[in-house]
């Protein structure tokens, strides 16, 4: 592994990196831009395109020789060892709709595990982030996961549970998602849905919400994330097709439920 000092200088340049991008799109938002469809039921704009391009710009600057993977784009450069994992627009349905809950998401990956995870909210000038061994801190203090320990007073995260898949998986996805939602909003403070994974994941990492639910995600959407969430003390566990981002109190009492 990379020293600490190497790590943070990653971690210093990957925050610079996503708030670059964050910046664009908030000029870009409630502006006119091409939108086009993923699938049935996901959007690409030129927002996307437009800040993946100064995103893996600066990444070839500053780093030529590590791999890149990223939404839009796919992967380039396969040989490295260390990785970046970029979503340059999470939260597109959001943003085109005029929701200001989307943001940008840059993991690093060593040997394929993460050892940096930013994720910027510009809208709400938000930016999280974690060193793998450093913990996770929002805009410079340091952030944990919830302490609460009674369902009654959890607020739980769902995920998307039906984007890009064929109509066999979106009818799985949506049982799941009716079947979850029946076992634990009569139980729960809250259920909610945000739309954005740099932003439910951030949630948890903050004590903000209590557990995240998800069915289905994509790299880009949760490997910083996931490293943020650990670092602020939470756990995941894989239940079958569902993946549970909780702190240690809430899974232990969601898994009474599942």
């Amino acid at each position: 592994m990379v020293n600490s000092y190497e790590n943070k200088a990653m971690l210093n340049d990957a925050i610079e990196i996503a708030k670059k991008a964050g910046e664009y799109l908030k000029e870009m938002f409630h502006s006119q831009f091409n939108i086009e469809y993923k699938g049935d039921s996901d959007l690409v704009t030129d927002a996307d395109y437009a800040a993946e391009r100064i995103i893996i710009n600066e990444i070839k600057r500053l780093y030529p020789n590590c791999s890149i993977l990223s939404e839009e784009a796919g992967e380039l450069n396969k040989e490295s060892k260390y990785k970046w994992v970029v979503d340059p627009l999470d939260g597109t349905v959001n943003f085109s709709k005029g929701i200001p809950i989307f943001g940008v998401i840059l993991a690093v990956l060593e040997d394929e595990v993460p050892i940096v995870g930013v994720h910027y909210i510009p809208m709400f000038n938000e930016i999280y982030y974690a060193v793998k061994g450093g913990g996770s801190f929002l805009n410079g203090k340091q952030i944990t996961v919830s302490s609460r320990s009674k369902l009654s007073d959890f607020i739980i995260g769902l995920g998307d549970f039906n984007i890009g898949r064929d109509e066999k998986m979106k009818q799985r996805d949506n049982e799941l998602l009716n079947q979850i939602t029946a076992q634990l909003s009569p139980l729960t403070m809250r259920t909610k849905i945000f739309g954005a994974a740099c932003y439910d994941l951030a949630c948890i990492a903050s004590g903000k919400t209590d557990a995240l639910l998800y069915a289905f995600s994509n790299p880009w959407d949760v490997l910083a994330g996931s490293l943020i969430i650990k670092e602020a003390g939470g756990e995941i566990l894989i239940i079958d097709d569902l993946t549970i981002y909780s702190s240690g109190k809430c899974l232990d009492e969601l898994k009474k439920v599942f």
